[in-house]
């Protein structure tokens, strides 16, 4: 279920980027015309009615394999406690075989997603006609996730970095905390600045996986524009 609300809200952000993408731009204002009031509510009903068996078939893929790749996890540790090295060997590789394969499966299925929205196909032809675009634009493709990690790892930083230089501040300067007299004085900073660095990071994960999904989403309108023009 988790799996299947994160793909949704993913399809959704998809299908509104595209109908963003595809809308007119109006000469006299600048403005995109033409689009719905909320184009992510609407992405939302797209996938949770015409589109669900796509994105239910892509969640489960996933959910399967992830399942999969602990339990292969699992039997590893199991065999290196009992001792039995060749065992845990091979259950680390496939392991390792399976997280990658499972990370292919992910990004095969997002770029599915751009396909199933915009021409409404199943999400195996929808995956085969994705590739072979995004294969056809392999330098795009690459210059685009570099940046895209660039921007990711540098907003993470920022983010978290600025979490905790913030908690800092508050911690040494306001006397309910650096006041020994104070019921909420903290003694030892080091680890709350360390939690809310951590937090700050995990918030931020969240909108650079936006960014991630909509810069991947033009990129793909982007080309399907280009083939049609």
């Amino acid at each position: 279920m988790y799996e299947l609300i994160g793909t949704i809200a993913k399809f959704a952000l998809i299908y509104a980027t595209e109908i963003w993408y595809f809308s007119p731009y109006n000469p006299v204002t600048g403005n995109k015309t033409g689009m719905p009031l909320v184009p992510l509510l609407q992405g939302f009903r797209m996938a949770t009615t015409w589109h669900l068996g796509s994105v239910a078939f892509g969640s489960v893929l996933i959910a399967t394999l992830r399942v999969i790749r602990a339990l292969g996890a699992a039997l590893a540790a199991h065999q290196t406690s009992e001792g039995n090295e060749v065992a845990s060997l091979a259950a680390k590789a496939c392991t390792c075989c399976i997280h990658l394969f499972t990370q292919w499966i992910e990004h095969v299925s997002k770029s599915a997603y751009m396909d199933i929205a915009m021409h409404a196909t199943d999400f195996c032809t929808a995956a085969t006609n994705a590739k072979a675009k995004l294969i056809g634009n392999t330098v795009a493709v690459g210059i685009l996730n570099g940046v895209t990690w660039v921007f990711t790892i540098g907003g993470l930083g920022t983010v978290a970095a600025a979490g905790a230089l913030v908690t800092h501040l508050s911690l040494s300067n306001f006397s309910a905390f650096n006041d020994p007299a104070s019921t909420s004085y903290v003694e030892t900073p080091g680890p709350i600045v360390l939690a809310a660095s951590v937090c700050s990071a995990v918030c931020a994960w969240t909108f650079m996986s936006v960014f991630d999904t909509v810069s991947d989403t033009i990129l793909y309108c982007f080309v399907v524009d280009e083939e049609h023009h």
